[in-house]
């Protein structure tokens, strides 16, 4: 299970990069609405405010592969473990992705309601938890 747990902790944090970077570029386009004249001065270049839906709709399919494969490899590593604290960290973290699952579904049909600069702290959040818990469950005795 230690390199299933491995796997899911280098998957987890790919996924999150992607998250950080359409988070940190939408939120810069919808700051960017705010002090533009001083943006156009420095020759700072951000995304524009009227692509944020088409941005979080971007980000939802990417990382949409992500989710699934972190969803079913920590569902084979609850069904498959034999340690119990391992078990117990893989069923949270199936939980979670589930939950993000929806969020990310919710977000691909609807980007303009689910906006990735609201939502998007749950896609950084879970992820980093996945490595968390991943890599937690790789040092614990008897895995």
């Amino acid at each position: 299970m230690k390199k299933k747990n491995l796997i899911v902790a280098i998957i987890a944090f790919v996924f999150c990069l992607i998250a950080v970077y359409f988070g940190a570029s939408i939120y810069n386009a919808n700051e960017n609405a705010l002090v533009e004249h001083l943006n156009e001065r420095d020759h700072l270049n951000y995304y524009d405010v009227d692509a944020v839906p088409a941005l979080s709709r971007i980000a939802a399919i990417i990382t949409l592969p992500f989710i699934v494969a972190i969803f079913l490899l920590e569902l084979f590593i609850a069904l498959k473990s034999q340690v119990r604290p391992v078990k117990n960290v893989a069923r949270a973290i199936t939980i979670a992705m589930g939950l993000l699952l929806c969020i990310d579904i919710a977000t691909i049909t609807n980007s303009a309601s689910f906006d990735f600069s609201h939502w998007g702290f749950f896609w950084i959040t879970f992820g980093l938890i996945t490595v968390w818990g991943n890599l937690f469950s790789v040092f614990v005795k008897g895995n």
